[in-house]
């Protein structure tokens, strides 16, 4: 299999779309990335290093080829983003489709039948950003280093 030259890297909430390369990703921030995927299929949670937030922690399922997960702020226990990577097409459109489903009541300026072609990562922001706006400033790159670490572990694996 050919390793791809980039994740598409979508915003559900503004509809904000651009092609994410692996030279953008450190291999520290992948490393750091696979051991926060790992604990989570492990144990469903762990909290972020310290370089990105502590106050934050990440959960959810990581299934091999796919992730769904979610950041929530731990003084409030808000979600504050939901998350869904796909690699290869028989989870995509099942994962994009449920992104938007879950979160109907939400704006989204992404069509729920029109999934981006894999490997994607998608996020959606949810209402708890807005307790949260120091997150924004590191959500964007977390996003896309979990995408490119769940790659590169995918790959790792066949």
């Amino acid at each position: 299999m050919i390793a791809p030259s980039y994740i598409r890297h979508v915003t559900v909430t503004t509809g904000h779309c651009r092609d994410s390369l692996r030279g953008e990703v450190s291999d520290e921030a992948i490393v750091t990335c696979q051991g926060l995927l790992e604990t989570v299929m492990e144990r469903g949670c762990c909290p972020l290093p310290p370089g990105v937030d502590p106050a934050c922690i990440l959960e959810g399922t990581v299934d091999g080829r796919w992730a769904r997960l979610q950041v929530v702020a731990q003084r409030t226990m808000m979600p504050i983003l939901d998350l869904a990577i796909a690699l290869h097409s028989r989870s995509g459109a099942v994962l994009w489709r449920r992104l938007h489903e879950e979160h109907e009541d939400l704006p989204a300026e992404t069509d729920p039948e029109q999934p981006p072609v894999e490997p994607w990562c998608a996020a959606m922001l949810l209402p708890g950003i807005s307790l949260h706006p120091e997150a924004a400033a590191w959500l964007g790159d977390m996003e896309r280093c979990l995408a490119w670490a769940l790659l590169e572990l995918s790959e790792a694996a066949t």
